[in-house]
């Protein structure tokens, strides 16, 4: 992550030393335990975690199963949107290796909005996305502008026959 000044550049600091030394406390306590619809999803997950307990027990069980956390955010965007509220669009290279397993990696795009609370900035919606379809996705669709409209098959009208 490049080190840009700013409160939102911090928190993801924190966030990233939290993660790489597998400390499901730190972690948990950069989200803010006050809003019940605080939010934590995970590229790989098919529910997002929603309130302080739900996101305690995601990472606590992230943090257990792996030997080995590596977590860093590059391609950092952060933006005050007003008084106390501010988000962030990154690309995360993260890796975790399970007990006894080599490290896997996956690189992943994560939207961050946190708001300043009694002067500490904290999580209230942390998603991950995973980026290899998002590029084969770019890809298809770059493919089938470079061919032009009139490649793309005309769909029927009408009820099909």
């Amino acid at each position: 992550m490049s080190k840009a000044p700013g409160p939102v550049y911090t928190l993801i600091a924190e966030l990233a030393a939290g993660w790489t030394a597998r400390d499901a406390a730190a972690v948990s306590a950069l989200f803010d335990a006050a809003d019940p619809e605080v939010t934590y999803l995970a590229a790989d997950a098919l529910d997002p975690a929603t309130g302080a307990a739900a996101i305690a027990r995601a990472i606590a069980e992230r943090c257990a199963g792996a030997a080995r956390i590596a977590w860093r955010a590059h391609g950092v965007h952060a933006r005050e949107l007003g008084d106390g509220l501010a988000m962030a669009f990154m690309l995360v290279d993260k890796a975790a290796a399970e007990r006894g397993a080599p490290l896997a990696a996956q690189q992943v795009r994560a939207t961050l909005i946190c708001g300043r609370r009694a002067g500490r900035w904290l999580i209230l919606h942390y998603a991950e996305a995973p980026l290899a379809p998002l590029l084969e996705l770019q890809a298809f669709y770059e493919q089938v502008a470079a061919q032009g409209l009139d490649a793309i098959p005309p769909r029927p009208w009408g009820p099909p026959a």
